[in-house]
């Protein structure tokens, strides 16, 4: 038999319980902590503990998300770590008070597109679960500080990662990243990058824009070489998207410009397909997906003061021929083996 807590929270961690006993006379709880049970669902009657702030069910037996907790909107922390949750309900997006959702060591494949209603969570974590890819929506998170994915499928990240000015702390480490937007260097804020146990060849030049980057791993990837040989790329045709896309992008001078006469005519498709357009690091103008592939090796204390790695190659992209003929001996092109 519980007594009623002289001070507002509960621990019951490690106690070898498969439910938790009826709490709704606790009804002024702002933390539990059940951590390390066999716990596999929660009763409803948790919807009455509407002052409660702090949950730890951390190292339990949940195969699926506790619906119920998405009706505690006064909630700051959930730590869900090491149980079997697959999915994550639309609903989640319910929890406006978040500011810390840990989800390390689950088997979650995908977020849900709701995870951007999020507006007060400041760290997130999904450690060793499935994920392949990220909502779009995960831009929304303006005040997110910390964002931990690794050890999972992630072979890209969206563009708009670019949008979370907080991002302090990024952890990709062993995951199948190829690449990373271009758009991290808007990521202003952030101090650590960790990127190791990945397939990356190349890293976006716009990455020596962060500043307040002081923690750079990247060790185990398969980062080019610097092994010039002497060559010029055969000239590009360009298709009439292609055409057609430069010159909207280069007559706005921005692709953030868009008059709104011109996105009003436009299909869906190709103002989308503007949003991830890119410059060339010669002429600066916009292009969309012609492009000639190159790099430019630069010290890593450049970039950052812990990078283990002493030289790190930045993807420069140049819009044509005429521009790569310009370029000086610092800019090479990619030769990919056929």
């Amino acid at each position: 038999m519980l007594r009623k807590p002289n001070r507002p929270s509960l621990t019951l961690d490690c106690r070898g319980i498969s439910e938790l006993p009826d709490l709704s006379i606790f009804n002024q709880l702002r933390l539990i902590s059940a951590r390390g049970n066999q716990i596999s669902f929660l009763p409803d009657h948790i919807d009455l503990l509407t002052h409660l702030e702090h949950i730890n069910l951390g190292s339990n037996s949940f195969s699926t998300f506790p619906y119920v907790l998405t009706t505690l909107s006064q909630l700051k922390t959930l730590h869900l770590f090491n149980n079997n949750i697959t999915i994550l309900p639309v609903s989640i997006h319910t929890l406006t008070s978040l500011t810390l959702l840990n989800l390390n060591d689950n088997k979650i494949e995908y977020l849900p597109d709701s995870i951007g209603e999020l507006h007060s969570i400041t760290h997130l974590s999904l450690h060793r679960n499935r994920l392949q890819a990220l909502p779009r929506t995960i831009g929304k998170l303006r005040n997110l500080k910390e964002l931990n994915l690794a050890d999972n499928y992630l072979r890209s990240l969206p563009y708009e990662l670019g949008e979370l000015k907080s991002l302090q702390k990024l952890i990709m480490y062993r995951n199948k990243l190829v690449n990373l937007p271009y758009t991290i260097g808007f990521c202003t804020s952030l101090t650590v990058l960790d990127l190791s146990i990945n397939n990356m060849m190349l890293l976006p030049s716009q990455l020596s824009k962060c500043k307040r980057l002081r923690e750079l791993y990247i060790e185990q990837n398969s980062l080019l070489q610097e092994r010039p040989v002497d060559g010029i790329p055969v000239k590009e045709v360009l298709l009439l998207k292609e055409l057609s896309l430069r010159a909207i992008l280069n007559h706005n001078d921005s692709k953030h410009l868009l008059t709104p006469d011109i996105h009003s005519t436009l299909d869906k498709s190709i103002t989308d397909a503007l949003l991830y357009a890119e410059m060339c690091s010669i002429c600066n103008k916009h292009f969309y997906f012609t492009f000639i592939e190159c790099v430019r090796f630069v010290k890593s204390k450049k970039i950052s003061p812990t990078s283990s790695i002493s030289n790190l190659p930045l993807s420069t992209a140049v819009c044509s021929v005429d521009c790569f003929v310009k370029t000086d001996r610092n800019i090479l092109g990619i030769i990919h083996k056929t």
